[in-house]
């Protein structure tokens, strides 16, 4: 949903939202309200825009005045008399409120067939079984025929998600024929290591719709293959290079996501191995996404080495810059700049992970912590919800001082990180390291 407006005041402010961001061809004017970027020269920044954005409290329309137009319809500029705090969250209510799409993620199976050695798994012989599924199936049903939702959108992850195929392309099956009955929308994505993503699969997979993945390469053959090990103790690059080569070949309109979670061993190569994705997978269908390695609970948590947040703030951007440089379209880019798109989904109220006995959960990282276990899904296809669990992770974390002052708060409205909320730990957010990765993010992007 799209909020559109017309400019009733004639009487101007700049935007708390705004950014202007100095760069090597002059400015950039950016907002974190609509993701609105705008490039101009330093002789355009010094004619008009530094008067203008800088030196003045307030700004009157002029008639026929296209530039002030254009920097109101991007949200650099914004009605004097407007609670930009206020208006925000407005937007958050209208957008998602309205959004009529069940977005499920299943963990199909407690399983995985790699060891990686951040994993934060307890990995189980758990699968969900048909009758799990066919429960899942009744219940889409239901709110199909009732009109509660136009559509469902399926994230499939696990443990792998692959790891029982055959019950997953079933259940695929039936949930696309359900939604071309009822005229509704169907999507599904696939968190998955993509070992298993062999060249038939894939073909099938695509056949019943399943077109979004995101599969995770930490980096050249060597790190990779000691990050994301085999259960025999083997390396998984070269199946997983096989697989992605196949998908590259085929004509199919697909999205692949190549995830690379990195630590300073891996940053250290990352010239070389973004060099690699460029000369192998220069094709709009792979996008470029990165995070550092995180101590999220795992038994090999000790072993792990944390980056400070300084740390973490530099290799972003020193990765920004690399991807850049090497023209390959990152997804942490394009979506962290836009509204909403740091948001945790768990807050929403259209979003649920089913894990594979039926429990209704709102987060994947905290899979067996109880407060995470917010309902059951009944053979009626009915969620039976715990609401005092449930509330915890819906209730607003934006209320802090720091949060409505915040230049990007747009962007995840305190709502990033919802697991932590949902636990009652005190609310902290590096807020000016996160402004500053931001800008460089941009100007990376722009320059």
């Amino acid at each position: 949903m799209k909020i559109c407006e017309t400019m009733i005041s004639k009487r101007l402010k700049l935007s708390k939202y705004a950014f202007i961001i100095e760069s090597d061809f002059g400015y950039i004017i950016y907002s974190s309200a609509t993701g609105a970027i705008i490039k101009i020269s330093e002789k355009q920044y010094e004619d008009r825009t530094r008067a203008l954005l800088t030196d003045c409290d307030d700004i009157i329309m002029e008639e026929d005045d296209d530039y002030i137009r254009v920097l109101f319809d991007s949200g650099i500029l914004v009605p004097y008399d407007r609670d930009e705090y206020s208006y925000q969250r407005f937007l958050y209510e209208q957008i998602f409120a309205g959004d009529r799409v069940l977005k499920l993620t299943l963990l199909t199976t407690r399983q995985c067939n790699l060891r990686c050695i951040y994993c934060y798994e307890k990995h189980k012989d758990e699968y969900m079984n048909d009758e799990i599924f066919g429960n899942i199936i009744t219940m889409i049903e239901k709110h199909f025929k009732n009109r509660v939702y136009n559509g469902v959108s399926i994230s499939l992850f696990g443990g792998e998600p692959f790891c029982n195929f055959d019950d997953v392309y079933k259940f695929l099956l039936e949930v696309q024929k359900i939604c071309k009955e009822n005229n509704c929308s169907f999507a599904c994505e696939a968190t998955t290591n993509g070992v298993l993503v062999t060249p038939d699969r894939f073909e099938k997979l695509i056949r019943v719709g399943c077109t979004n993945y995101q599969i995770s390469v930490d980096g050249v053959k060597e790190t990779h293959d000691k990050h994301r090990v085999r259960v025999d103790g083997s390396g998984s690059w070269d199946i997983i290079m096989s697989n992605l080569k196949y998908m590259k070949k085929t004509s199919h309109m697909f999205k692949v996501i190549i995830r690379t979670n990195f630590d300073e061993e891996i940053i250290e190569r990352a010239e070389e191995f973004y060099q690699y994705v460029k000369d192998n997978f220069d094709d709009d269908r792979f996008t470029i996404y990165y995070e550092n390695i995180k101590k999220l609970g795992g038994e090999n948590d000790k072993k792990l080495t944390s980056m400070s947040t300084v740390e973490k703030m530099v290799a972003n951007i020193s990765i920004s810059e690399l991807l850049e440089r090497n023209n390959l379209k990152c997804e942490l880019t394009e979506s962290r700049s836009q509204p909403f798109g740091q948001m945790c989904p768990a807050i929403k109220h259209n979003s649920y992970v089913v894990d594979c006995d039926g429990t209704i959960m709102k987060c994947t990282l905290s899979i067996d912590d109880e407060i995470n276990k917010v309902g059951k899904i009944t053979d009626e296809g009915i969620i039976v919800f715990d609401y005092d669990r449930l509330s915890k992770w819906m209730i607003p974390n934006c209320e802090h001082a720091e949060c409505k002052e915040c230049k990007i708060l747009p962007l995840c409205l305190g709502r990033n990180c919802v697991n932590s909320v949902a636990h009652g730990n005190d609310f902290y957010c590096n807020y000016t390291a996160h402004e500053i990765e931001l800008e460089e993010m941009i100007k990376s992007k722009i320059n």
